[in-house]
């Protein structure tokens, strides 16, 4: 079987979960000798390049900021569909798996190979009304019409995948995410005890409910430093609610996956106050380094942690602060959850994920 992905998440995001998803999947059915290929032009991602994938295409040798100009990004995607279109004609794949919602779709001969696309989430449908105030999903709608098949990423997406749009279900398959599969040897970053944040920390993220949780605890403030690993600098608002919450111990780095899973691994704990995520692949990576977690009671997160954490109401900051202050203080929960997550983690990995997209395909 010939796989063909385009490279439209790889203009799309720098790093992030999506880059991970698709070329973990590709090295993993290269493992197994299936003839497997990135259509390759022109890419942003970091994730990409240290892939260790060959013939990726060239990253662009620019700052990436200017990829937010629309006129730019739509040139790119232009150059790159071409050149997916020249690669279907010389490849010739069974299956052509779409990594974006990008209006570009490929025309050429497209009954002669099948098209999967995959959905993470729903959260700008989700939140329209909030946090998104334009409507743009007639892209996801294209693509959702152009694909013979659809993975969802977990039982949650697919929910809200019928919810949002018209959709056979028939279509849909739910294939979970893995998690990287081999711990590393990392030195201790920090000599001090902190919790852990991972990712961008705008809208649905919920960053401003975590400051204040630990602004409402003396024993959070006083004891443990926050640690906000990605995501940018902190901005003037969010200056201005530490500043208003009178902490002191803050701190937001960034770094490479060796220096992330340091922090997982010495951090006291990891807490996760999102509003909504399709899946949660910071849960996995914290099970992974045996970091307890404290995480939402919403969207495919207690499907991801199981018994393996504590939840909390996110729209809450004192549960939060209550939750947090639980778990960091019992070390005998910390023991229990820690034995659950190893269990909740076998059932994840990244050669399941292939290997059951891999039986969609052939379906």
């Amino acid at each position: 079987m010939k796989i063909l992905f385009d490279n439209k998440i790889f203009i799309n995001q720098i790093n992030g979960g999506p880059s991970v998803y698709f070329i973990n999947l590709v090295k993993k059915f290269q493992e197994i000798n299936c003839d497997t290929k990135i259509s390759s032009k022109f890419h942003l991602s970091n994730a990409l390049d240290d892939s260790g994938l060959s013939d990726t295409g060239s990253k662009i040798p620019f700052n990436s900021n200017l990829i937010r100009y629309n006129s730019l990004r739509k040139l790119l995607h232009k150059i790159n569909n071409r050149r997916c279109n020249e690669e279907i004609e010389n490849f010739k794949p069974d299956v052509l798996h779409t990594t974006y919602y990008e209006n570009y779709t490929y025309s050429r001969n497209d009954n002669k190979f099948k098209k999967v696309v995959t959905i993470f989430d729903l959260i700008n449908e989700k939140f329209n009304n909030t946090f998104y105030k334009e409507k743009k999903f007639s892209h996801k709608k294209k693509i959702l019409n152009f694909a013979d098949k659809i993975i969802c990423i977990s039982k949650n997406t697919k929910k809200d995948l019928l919810r949002f749009y018209d959709i056979d279900e028939k279509k849909i398959c739910v294939i979970y995410l893995g998690y990287p599969e081999k711990k590393i040897n990392l030195d201790k970053i920090f000599n001090f005890p902190y919790i852990l944040y991972v990712g961008t920390r705008w809208k649905y993220k919920n960053f401003d409910k975590l400051l204040k949780a630990i602004s409402i605890s003396k024993t959070l403030k006083n004891n443990f430093n926050l640690i906000a690993f990605g995501g940018g600098k902190f901005d003037n608002y969010e200056k201005d609610l530490i500043k208003k919450y009178e902490l002191k111990n803050i701190f937001q780095i960034d770094g490479d996956d060796t220096k992330l899973h340091s922090c997982y691994k010495y951090a006291s704990l990891f807490v996760y106050p999102t509003k909504y995520e399709g899946f949660g692949l910071p849960i996995l990576e914290s099970f992974l380094y045996e970091c307890p977690v404290a995480c939402s009671n919403n969207s495919s997160l207690p499907e991801v942690a199981g018994d393996g954490a504590i939840y909390f109401d996110p729209d809450d900051p004192q549960d939060i602060c209550n939750k947090i202050e639980k778990i960091l203080i019992s070390s005998e929960m910390r023991e229990e959850f820690k034995n659950k997550s190893i269990l909740q983690l076998k059932k994840f990995s990244w050669s399941k994920c292939a290997k059951e997209t891999f039986e969609f395909y052939k379906s």
